[in-house]
């Protein structure tokens, strides 16, 4: 199956999986920063980066940096239940670990889509759970 056959498939799943908000909110602390606003946060800052070095490895055919990359974003995006994104990630780290990279380079300008639309959904969480965080110490 090639690159292209997936885009349905990757397209099924959701942008942001929100039933995860809860397993997170419960591995903070009472009476400490929310969590979530942290995480989301870190998550943003090393998207960007995360995805040049990715860009850059798939373009010059370097199938070990490519996967490294991949691996550790899938996982990084999971982890902030960007679901759709993370199964992006996989399947670039699987067509390099198989030594077939050039069909990761057709998922390049999805999987760039797929962070604006997630990071836009981890920026109104953020500032939702800012704002309650806000009006519970207001109350």
């Amino acid at each position: 199956m090639t690159g292209v056959d997936r885009m349905d498939e990757f397209a099924k799943h959701p942008v942001f999986d929100a039933s995860l908000l809860d397993e997170l909110a419960a591995l903070g602390q009472p009476g400490e920063p929310d969590i979530r606003v942290r995480l989301f946060k870190l998550y943003r800052e090393s998207l960007g980066k995360s995805l040049t070095a990715l860009e850059d490895a798939v373009r010059r055919g370097d199938t070990q940096a490519a996967g490294r990359v991949a691996h550790g974003m899938k996982s990084a995006t999971q982890n902030v239940g960007g679901t759709r994104l993370s199964k992006r990630f996989a399947f670039v780290e699987e067509v390099a670990r198989s030594d077939r990279l050039a069909e990761a380079i057709e998922q390049l300008a999805m999987i760039r889509e797929d962070a604006r639309q997630l990071l836009a959904v981890l920026d109104r969480q953020v500032a939702q759970l800012a704002g309650s965080s806000r009006g519970a110490k207001d109350g």
